[in-house]
């Protein structure tokens, strides 16, 4: 099409972009660091990691999931203001903003607070895009993003501000920000609030003359989902004027009889609404306002129990100091004031434990080492994480991540051979195979050798799981050749191809 960028334009900009955030964090006293790309435990972020296993050493590593845990260690150990433009690697789902492996740029900065850090990322990417672009406007799927001024909106008031329409009233009542107070509440509205948007209802509305007059209409059917609803009576040719200002009396009564069930459900489980709360409050911003904030917004104030390495407001100690960017959308930062208190630290991991012994895999594992490294001291500090990719579809008009990303990961042609169920077994097998006598050895033999790695690696697994080979020494070296089989079969089948 006229005007869109070349392939080469897009890493141009992308290339351009890193520059110059490196330049201005170089500018502001930044060091640049390098952390560990395999970790012991995955922490540092809410995600599921992708496990490897270090075979000189017998233990377990995790690709890196975030630096975060390092960077502040460097904090404790003196380094006031470092940075890591970094890769990091999640094993969850692909789509057109999540891809497995991604580039982030984190910095930490010792005597900051959220609100600096705010200014500070606001004042960087202006004048990073900037440059990048050489002062041309931003256009991303159809409209202009407006980076002169970036706005500030609560997490709630986002909520409310987003809610579809037959939402807006419930009961007697019509919803505010005392609504979101309340666990119940807000686990009914979460409950309710997928099927209100996946649909069309018939909407009540009175529509009322700027003049004074009144004219009454029965119910329509328009699209609830877009928040300008005069624009869309408009469109539905019920009103022939702007002057015509329409205001929502109480929705459908099918959408109330959802919403006295699922409230019913939930005052008979207020603990489980109690339990939830935040987790609830940030699904239901997902849900009604994520997508819908187009102009660059940092949402604020996030539920504590979602933010266990941000500092609580001391304003309300169940609100963290916390904040992520919006635009177009997307979010493309996460930024917070960082806990330094090493019991409270440790007690937020205690608490993601359980979540994860509940069935969470992304709730973050326990980092003792990183607790007893604040216990010698963190300064008052403030951090962030910017997605470069998300931000570099910004910039070139990429509706796909994959677009910006020089050799993304693709789905294999034809079909994809599942491995089998003893594949784990590879990292111990593979340097046994290398071996300068392994061809020499009996199958016997063979079997001994792997046998003794196995039990090596489960003297130094930490995991409280049953043993993976069981039996007696005769019956496990006869699963142990069975497996030898499978990869040599394995590796018979590659060298045809």
């Amino acid at each position: 099409a006229e005007g869109e960028l070349t392939t080469r334009e897009v890493f141009e900009i992308r290339s351009k972009t890193i520059s110059e955030m490196r330049r201005y964090l170089d500018a502001h006293g930044y060091m640049e660091v390098e952390t560990p790309m395999l970790t012991p435990i995955a922490s540092g972020a809410a995600a599921k990691p992708f496990e490897t296993f270090h075979n000189a050493l017998g233990i377990k590593l995790y690709a890196r999931i975030a630096p975060e845990l390092y960077l502040k260690r460097l904090l404790v150990g003196g380094f006031e203001k470092v940075y890591e433009l970094n890769r990091n690697f999640r094993n969850e789902g692909v789509s057109a903003r999540h891809n497995p492996e991604f580039t982030m740029l984190e910095f930490y900065c010792a005597y900051m607070d959220v609100n600096g850090m705010m200014d500070f990322c606001e004042a960087m990417l202006r004048m990073t895009i900037e440059k990048a672009t050489n002062g041309m406007p931003v256009q991303f799927d159809g409209e202009e993003i407006d980076f002169s001024r970036f706005n500030k909106l609560t997490m709630r008031q986002a909520i409310i501000n987003h809610l579809p329409h037959p939402l807006r009233a419930l009961g007697e009542n019509r919803i505010d920000l005392s609504w979101l107070d309340n666990p119940v509440k807000v686990a009914a509205l979460l409950q309710i609030t997928p099927s209100v948007i996946q649909r069309s209802l018939p909407v009540y509305v009175k529509t009322t003359h700027k003049e004074g007059g009144e004219v009454e209409r029965k119910f329509m059917q328009i699209d609830v989902t877009n928040i300008d609803i005069q624009e869309a009576l408009f469109k539905e040719g019920e009103l022939n004027s702007y002057d015509l200002v329409p205001t929502i009396q109480p929705p459908h009564e099918a959408t109330e009889l959802d919403w006295k069930s699922a409230l019913s459900h939930w005052s008979e489980h207020e603990d489980k609404a109690v339990e939830g709360f935040g987790q609830n409050i940030a699904e239901l911003f997902e849900l009604v306002a994520e997508k819908k904030i187009r102009e660059p917004t940092f949402i604020t104030d996030f539920p504590k129990s979602i933010s266990p390495l941000s500092k609580a407001s001391p304003a309300d100690p169940s609100i963290a100091e916390r904040f992520e960017l919006y635009i177009a959308g997307m979010e493309v930062a996460n930024g917070f004031s960082e806990l330094n208190d090493p019991v409270e630290q440790y007690e937020r991991f205690q608490d993601q434990g359980r979540q994860r012994e509940r069935g969470d895999e992304e709730a973050m594992q326990t980092d003792v080492d990183y607790v007893r490294a604040l216990a010698y001291g963190m300064p008052p500090a403030a951090g962030i994480g910017i997605g470069i990719d998300r931000l570099v579809m910004l910039l070139t008009n990429r509706q796909s991540i994959r677009d910006v990303i020089l050799f993304p990961h693709m789905r294999p042609e034809g079909k994809v051979k599942r491995p089998h169920q003893h594949s784990w077994m590879n990292p111990l097998y593979a340097p046994l195979k290398a071996s300068p006598d392994w061809e020499h050895l009996s199958s016997d033999e063979r079997a001994e050798r792997l046998l003794e790695k196995y039990e090596e690696y489960e003297a130094n697994r930490n995991d409280p799981l049953e043993r993976l080979i069981t039996g007696s020494k005769n019956e496990q070296l006869s699963v142990i050749k069975r497996i030898i089989e499978l990869f040599e079969r394995e590796e018979t089948s590659i060298n045809q191809r």
